[in-house]
């Protein structure tokens, strides 16, 4: 004789629960594609408005910061302006999945500022290099050379013009930052070793090796 079971009926989360938990799945992606959509506006004042909303997240999906990066090439100054001001702090606080797109996004975009025709979004781009030495600095010791020479170049071009003063003292600011820059040594670490590593800093055996920026 077969010995019966008896099944036991499957549990079932109440109706009113799981239905919440899509109504906020919804909810956040649904404001996503909104900020998405502002982003991609034709209208200065809406991308503007669409980067402030973008600031107010938690995190920044790679096709917002693609939509942000753009902004740095307005021919606008009130754009460009808030472009260094917001993704400076979207940076700062961004996850380190986050700040690798960033990264390559603003190294990318640094490359198209050295042939940019229009004076003030050149001008503008030192504040772009200010973030990558910030932020990025072992990055910046790989092409340190190249932009030192391209720096010296557009000097020798703003000499010669009075009025552009202020540009020629950023240059010569940045300069002896960017010589400065040293790739840092490789952190290394035994098999027994503990590794502790989370927002602010990464420790080996209780010592920290590395701080890492925040907002």
């Amino acid at each position: 004789m077969f010995k019966r079971y008896k099944l036991q009926p499957k549990k079932h989360k109440p109706l009113s629960l799981r239905t919440r938990k899509i109504e906020v799945s919804h909810r956040i992606s649904d404001e996503n594609l909104k900020i998405l959509a502002m982003l991609k506006h034709s209208s200065s004042t809406v991308r503007m408005r669409g980067a402030r909303e973008a600031e107010k997240m938690e995190t920044v999906s790679e096709e917002m910061v693609k939509e942000v990066m753009k902004m740095c090439q307005s021919e606008k100054k009130e754009v460009r302006a808030a472009f260094y001001n917001i993704s400076e702090r979207l940076v700062a606080k961004s996850l380190p999945s986050e700040k690798k797109v960033w990264e390559e996004l603003l190294v990318l975009y640094m490359g198209t500022m050295k042939t940019c025709t229009v004076i003030d979004v050149r001008r503008d781009s030192l504040k772009m290099l200010d973030t990558l030495i910030r932020h990025f600095p072992e990055r910046l010791v790989r092409a340190k050379h190249e932009l030192i020479a391209w720096l010296e170049n557009d000097l020798r071009i703003v000499s010669l013009e009075p009025e552009h003063e202020k540009w020629k003292l950023g240059i010569e600011k940045r300069i002896p930052l960017l010589k400065g820059l040293k790739q840092a040594p490789h952190i290394k670490a035994n098999y027994t070793d503990k590794i502790e590593i989370n927002h602010s800093y990464l420790s080996i055996n209780s010592v920290i090796k590395k701080r890492f920026i925040s907002g």
